[in-house]
C-alpha cells in the first residue's frame, strides 16, 4: 500500500476512534439488556437493524437468547442471511435443547445449501451431543462436490464426541489431510487396540507435532497390546526419526 493510502486509512480509523456519534452508539448497545435487544429484535423490520442486534446477542450466554435465535434460524421465512447470523450467533447460548434444531438445518442444508451448516456442524461438535453422530457419519462420507468441505466439517465434529462405536470410520479418515490431526486425536483417545498402525504412522518425522503428540499418547495407553506393531517397527523402518520415537514409547510401557 502507498504512502498516500495508508495516510488516508490511518485518519479513517483516527476518526471512528475520535467519533463520539459512535462511541455514544457503542455505549448504548453496551447498555441495553438482553430483554431490551430481544424486544427491538422482535419488533423492528429491517434487516439490517436485525443483523446488528443478533451480533450484539453473540456474546451473551441466556436461555431467552438461545430460543430467539433458534426461532430465526428454525423459520424458513426469514432472510438466509439472517438465518445465517442466527446459527453462528447461537454458539453463544446453545446448549443440548438446540441440537433438535441444529440437526433439522443441517439435513435441510443437504438440499436447499444456504451453508447454515457452516457454523451449524462446528456447533453440534461443540455441545458433544450423541444424537449428532448418525447424521455426521453420513455426511462425513458424502462424495459431492457442490458440498465440498461440508465433509471434512462432519469429520472434525464427530471426532470430538467419537467413542469405539466410531473407531472404524476415523480409522478410514485418517488419512484425510485436513482432517488428519482431530481424527488422530480422537483415535488416540479412544486407545482402540485395532488403531495401532495407523497411530505408528502419526510417528513418521515430518508429521504435525499434533499428530506425533496424538500418537504417542494413544499408543502409550493402549500399551503392551501396541508393542507386537512398535517392536516390529522399530526392526523394519528406514525412518530414524520414527525410530526413535517408537523406542521412546516402548520404554515407557514396559
Amino acid at each position: 500500500m502507498g504512502e498516500q493510502p495508508m495516510r488516508f486509512a490511518s485518519l479513517i480509523l483516527a476518526s471512528l476512534a475520535l467519533s463520539p456519534v459512535l462511541l455514544q452508539s457503542a455505549a448504548a448497545s453496551a447498555e441495553l439488556s438482553n430483554k431490551d435487544l430481544l424486544n427491538n429484535l422482535a419488533v423492528t423490520g429491517d434487516d439490517e437493524r436485525r443483523a446488528d442486534i443478533i451480533r450484539q446477542l453473540q456474546n451473551r450466554n441466556a436461555d431467552d437468547i438461545r430460543v430467539a435465535l433458534e426461532g430465526i434460524l428454525a423459520n424458513d421465512a426469514e432472510d438466509s442471511m439472517i438465518r445465517m447470523q442466527a446459527a453462528c450467533a447461537l454458539a453463544g447460548s446453545a446448549t443440548a435443547d438446540s441440537v433438535p434444531v441444529l440437526l433439522a438445518i443441517v439435513e435441510q442444508d443437504l438440499i436447499d445449501r444456504h451453508g447454515f451448516w457452516a457454523c451449524a456442524i462446528p456447533l453440534l461438535g461443540d455441545l458433544k451431543d450423541r444424537r449428532a453422530v448418525p447424521l455426521l457419519l453420513r455426511i462425513g462420507d458424502l462424495k459431492q462436490d457442490h458440498l465440498a468441505g461440508m465433509d471434512h466439517m462432519a469429520i472434525v465434529a464427530l471426532s470430538m464426541m467419537a467413542n469405539k462405536n466410531e473407531v472404524v470410520f476415523l480409522e478410514r479418515k485418517s488419512h484425510v489431510f485436513p482432517v488428519r490431526i482431530e481424527v488422530m486425536q480422537a483415535l488416540s483417545r479412544i486407545a482402540a487396540p485395532s488403531s495401532v498402525a495407523i497411530l505408528v504412522s502419526g510417528l513418521q518425522d515430518g508429521e504435525e507435532p499434533e499428530v506425533t503428540n496424538a500418537a504417542t499418547v494413544g499408543l502409550t495407553e493402549i500399551g503392551v497390546l501396541a508393542l507386537p506393531a512398535l517392536e516390529a517397527g522399530l526392526e523394519s523402518q528406514p525412518d530414524e526419526v520414527l525410530k526413535s520415537r517408537i523406542a521412546a514409547i516402548i520404554q515407557a510401557i514396559k
